[in-house]
């Protein structure tokens, strides 16, 4: 920044200033742990999450599956689908649908390559 005084030539300079913490390394890892939790929401509830990291409900599983509700749940019964439950409810990630058709040698729908 500059700026003229009666004549004077005067050349002023923003003084940015670091503070340094110290902090003990288990709290430190504490609060790592907290910003993956955080994060890992953030991207659960993101509209624009690149589709690798995209869960479904049960609803979208079958649909993007092509079986009953009946059906998926016989499959969750007999473990051959991940899930995951997040407050209280079932939730799917689109990695794990893959994986799933994949196993069961199903065509694997366009939408999810």
């Amino acid at each position: 920044m500059e700026c003229f005084s009666e004549g004077t030539f005067i050349t002023l300079q923003k003084i940015k200033i670091m503070e340094v913490i110290t902090i003990d390394s288990e709290a430190f890892k504490q609060l790592m742990i907290r910003f993956n939790q955080i994060e890992e929401k953030i991207k659960y509830f993101s509209p624009r999450a690149l589709m690798e990291d995209e869960y479904v409900d049960v609803a979208g599983a079958c649909k993007l599956i092509g079986i009953s509700r009946t059906t998926l749940f016989k499959y969750i019964e007999r473990e051959e689908i991940a899930y995951h439950k997040y407050n209280r409810k079932l939730r799917f990630h689109i990695s794990d649908i893959q994986a799933f058709l994949t196993k069961r040698k199903k065509s694997v729908p366009p939408s999810l390559l």
